[in-house]
Formats: C-alpha cells, structure tokens, sequence
C-alpha cells in the first residue's frame, strides 16, 4: 500500500514558491480540493498525484512511501 507524504505536498510546493491558487489551477482543481489533499482530509486521485510530482518536479517515490504493516 503507497501513502503519500500530505504534510510534504504543502512544503514542496512552498519550497517551488507556486501558490495554492497556482498549483490548483495547473492541476485542474480547485483550492479547496488542493487544500484538502496537503491536509490529509481527501485522499489523492493517481492523476492528480502524477501531475504534482511533475509541477513539483518531484518523483513519486518522494511523493510516496511504501507502508508495511
């Protein structure tokens, strides 16, 4: 099972200096939705993950941990 670093999709896009509002509108969402996504309240659509780590120029393994239980 993959989970994603949310705590790290609001640094990272700071650290890149892209605005909520930005980030959003290149990821076809909107800021709530974004929001929701960095906080942990949404989980991540695969697409929306994809496009991140490419606005972010990120891999999805930085994006993404494996987790064992």
């Amino acid at each position: 099972m993959l989970t994603v670093h949310t705590s790290y999709l609001r640094y990272i896009r700071r650290k890149r200096k892209i605005p909520l509002s930005d980030a959003a509108k290149l990821l076809g969402i909107n800021k709530a939705t974004l929001c929701r996504y960095e906080t942990g309240k949404s989980k991540l659509k695969a697409d929306i993950l994809l496009k991140m780590a490419s606005i972010y120029n990120v891999s999805i393994d930085e994006l993404c941990k494996e987790m064992t239980s």
